[in-house]
């Protein structure tokens, strides 16, 4: 069964998840663990070329050196045959979940989710406006990702 309406199959053996930047958002991070990397740079590619038409680029990108990715998104995928909504998909594979690969996406769906949300991170008067809000929300994410990493044996 497809999740969504143009989205392609799950390869057999990937993992999904799903986390909240903050407590009590609806909104949530689709995370995506493939068994190995040449499984989720296929799958990136195939992504890419499927929304090429959209995105107006002279040629499709190069995920050769990809052992990580976050996509936007403004999607409802089905889980347990309930609708969640997604502002952002990760994108990891077995064996490439390192801290550092972890926070780099994660940070990447925070951005989507301070634009999502329209919360400004400007600098005024030599404060960060929403430095706070921004920290914590990556805490939570990343806290979230290594708990559904652990719990699926995968790290």
């Amino acid at each position: 069964m497809k999740e969504t309406i143009g989205y392609p199959r799950m390869p057999p053996g990937t993992v999904v998840f799903y986390v909240k930047p903050e407590q009590g958002s609806a909104l949530n991070v689709r995370v995506e663990i493939f068994r190995n990397l040449t499984t989720m740079r296929a799958f990136c590619k195939l992504r890419d070329r499927q929304f090429k038409q959209w995105e107006k680029r002279s040629k499709p990108r190069s995920f050769k050196r990809t052992i990580g990715q976050c996509e936007g998104s403004r999607w409802y995928y089905t889980s347990n045959s309930r609708i969640v909504p997604t502002f952002a998909i990760i994108r990891l594979a077995k064996g490439y979940t390192a801290t550092s690969t972890v926070t780099h996406e994660a940070f990447h769906a925070l951005l989507r989710f301070a634009q999502r949300r329209r919360i400004p991170f400007i600098r005024t008067g030599g404060k960060d406006v929403n430095e706070e809000r921004f920290a914590h929300a990556l805490d939570t994410m990343v806290e979230s990702i290594a708990r559904g990493l652990k719990r699926r044996k995968l790290i």
